[in-house]
């Protein structure tokens, strides 16, 4: 039996989210919903570069369909207002043969012009939106389709995590489109990597796809492989980056937050939440005063953060403690090193980005602010023998820090306090 599915050609926006990072903390809710994806359309200097894991925990069973549809006298995958030059339903039944799954087809397909720089979007109850007509990215987009169709939802609790996450659902896709263009279309050059883009905003929406190509290209031989990378991903931008086995190197413990005082909502400088943004944000904060190299060198060794809010109680000014823990003494050593080069550097002479990408990010203020003109002053502060921080402020800010240290645990306090404590190295 054929099942029919029509696939729309519009001429219309359709607004439809990225996997973007959303905000999370030590201790926030989890917040990771990658059931919707978009494909950016980048250039070639942008395309995909490589990662840590989430916890393995039990995965439900997912039903496999009855229908096998692999088999193209079950696949019937209609255009109407246009069309592609390709058979697309050809294009479906390659792409299960490359993940070696069977799902079934995509419930809605739309050809949309006009999309802002995104080349197609997926949902993983099957509605595809298509702006290119290159077989190749309704391959990606294809392989959201039946990946995520076939992967439990894995909640996330922090902006990193995320990070991650959306870094093996793009990076997948990434690979097999990839794949798909150099077995099936011929492509020269279709398997090299990218680079990330000089802007940090849109570095940091692209990254998933060219670091989470990078990690799952070191990571699987084949594109059958891919699935268990979905089912169990990890959990870290840091393991993206370096290319490690997924839980192969947790987050280093770390509780940031501020001294009770700040709590109050009466308080001079109101505490205003805890955000871990990861080893991503650190890079791409250092690059966009350092060069790629030197600011590699500052974030290596990251071993976990905490970005602590601040809000003046009369003005309503924010001001930013960025806690790092390290791995060990000579990596904290090199970011207090690398983070005053940064520090003493000229700023960037523009804002990041275009102004639409800033509402992706994990925390648009303060990287707005870290990553773009302001009239905040920065100091680089060490904390510990593991610990350091960024503080970002108002002038005369950093001066009134203080920190109270307690192995896992780094209280801040603004105004009077100095700062006490041991910390352990554990």
């Amino acid at each position: 039996m054929r099942r029919a599915l029509t696939v729309a050609v519009v001429a219309l926006v359709l607004l439809s989210g990225c996997s973007g990072v959303t905000d999370g903390g030590g201790t926030a809710s989890p917040d990771g919903d990658t059931s919707d994806t978009a494909t950016p359309a980048t250039t070639d200097a942008e395309l995909p570069p490589t990662a840590t894991p989430v916890t393995t925990t039990s995965i439900e069973p997912v039903e496999t369909p009855t229908t096998d549809y692999s088999d193209p006298e079950n696949v019937a995958i209609t255009i109407e207002n246009g069309q592609v030059p390709y058979d697309q339903n050809r294009t479906w039944v390659r792409v299960l043969d490359m993940l070696d799954v069977n799902t079934e087809t995509p419930t809605e397909v739309e050809y949309i012009r006009g999309r802002g720089g995104v080349a197609g979007s997926a949902t993983g109850i099957g509605s595809v939106y298509l702006d290119s007509k290159d077989e190749s990215v309704l391959a990606h987009e294809f392989t959201h389709v039946a990946l995520l169709r076939l992967t439990p939802e894995h909640p996330t609790s922090s902006a990193d995590e995320t990070f991650a996450r959306d870094a093996i659902v793009e990076g997948s896709a990434e690979y097999v489109q990839r794949v798909y263009a150099a077995r099936y279309l011929d492509r020269e050059g279709a398997l090299d990597g990218g680079e990330l883009p000089n802007d940090p905003a849109r570095a940091y929406v692209i990254a998933p796809y060219v670091l989470g190509y990078d990690y799952v290209d070191g990571q699987v031989n084949d594109a059958s492989e891919v699935l268990g990378l979905h089912r169990y991903p990890p959990d870290t931008s840091e393991a993206i980056i370096h290319g490690l086995e997924p839980g192969s190197e947790p987050p280093a413990p770390l509780f940031v937050t501020a001294a009770d005082r700040h709590l109050s909502t009466d308080a001079e400088w109101r505490y205003d939440g805890t955000r871990a943004l990861g080893e991503i944000a650190l890079l791409l904060t250092l690059r966009t005063r350092l060069g790629d190299e030197r600011a590699a060198e500052g974030a290596a060794g990251w071993g976990n953060d905490g970005v602590l809010t601040m809000v003046d109680g009369d003005d309503g000014e924010q001001a930013f403690v960025w806690v790092q823990r390290w791995d060990d003494r000579e990596n904290a050593s090199q970011f207090v090193t690398v983070g005053g080069e940064y520090v003493a550097s000229d700023p960037p002479f523009a804002p990041p980005g275009d102004g639409g990408n800033l509402g992706n990010l994990p925390q648009p203020e303060f990287l707005e602010t870290v990553w773009g003109p302001t009239d905040k002053t920065f100091e680089v502060q060490r904390v510990g023998p593991l610990t350091t921080a960024l503080v970002v402020g108002p002038e005369g800010f950093a001066g009134d820090v203080s920190y109270e240290r307690d192995g896992q645990r780094v209280r801040v306090s603004v105004g009077d306090g100095d700062s006490e404590g041991e910390e352990s190295e554990d």
